[in-house]
């Protein structure tokens, strides 16, 4: 079973859902000119399955997501474009801002 670590970043302005598979948290990948640290504090949330997953997907403007999994559920489900995926190291990352 797919499993999915889910954080929520609030403030006054904005709100951020952070989203990481669970077996790439609290590892770090580089690539090129980039390295990338999947923290603790700020991915580890609640531990949630695909079907919760899929519900904050579609209630969020604003996604921070790590992992190939996430991404390509993501891109599957069309809650991103391919064109704001980065690959850092062998792992995916992406942003949705909107």
């Amino acid at each position: 079973m797919m499993r999915y670590y889910v954080k929520i970043h609030r403030s006054s302005e904005n709100c951020v859902v952070s989203i990481c598979d669970e077996d790439v948290l609290g590892y770090s990948y580089e690539g090129r000119d980039l390295f990338f640290e999947v923290n603790e504090d700020f991915y580890k949330g609640d531990l949630v399955t695909e079907d919760v997953v899929l519900n904050f997907l579609e209630g969020s403007n604003n996604l921070n997501l790590v992992g190939n999994r996430i991404i390509e559920l993501s891109l599957r489900k069309g809650f991103i474009d391919e064109d704001c995926v980065r690959i850092i190291g062998d792992v995916k990352h992406a942003l949705r801002v909107l």
